[in-house]
């Protein structure tokens, strides 16, 4: 991971996590703001127990393995949601939708063609 990758993840992880205990679906205490900066502080200190335990209980070669995992879990789920997001729009095309990508299957198909060649 680079470091831009290590601070997009810090700074939207515990935003999600305060998304989620507004739904209920986490700890309230994941929400709690600081006064000045408006940021779950709560959330932050959680992540950053969370990431900081394996990099003080393994050894340094075997991070390695832990981060090719961790991209490799990332980019599966990046996969999952956009195979959702296209069979949703096969399965209920005419459901309304806030926006309608232009042409989405004649760019889906093509999109594939191409990455195939």
């Amino acid at each position: 991971m680079t470091c831009s990758t290590l601070n997009t993840v810090l700074a939207s992880v515990p935003r999600m996590l305060c998304g989620m205990a507004e739904n209920g679906q986490a700890f309230m205490i994941m929400c709690k703001q600081h006064p000045r900066f408006n940021t779950p502080w709560i959330g932050i200190l959680f992540l950053a127990t969370i990431v900081a335990i394996p990099f003080l209980l393994v050894d340094p070669d075997h991070i390695i393995v832990l981060l090719i995992g961790a991209s490799t879990s990332w980019l599966l789920a990046y996969i999952v949601a956009h195979i959702n997001v296209i069979v949703l729009r096969i399965r209920k095309p005419n459901h309304a939708r806030p926006y309608r990508t232009p042409l989405f299957r004649f760019r889906s198909s093509s999109a594939s063609s191409v990455w195939y060649v």
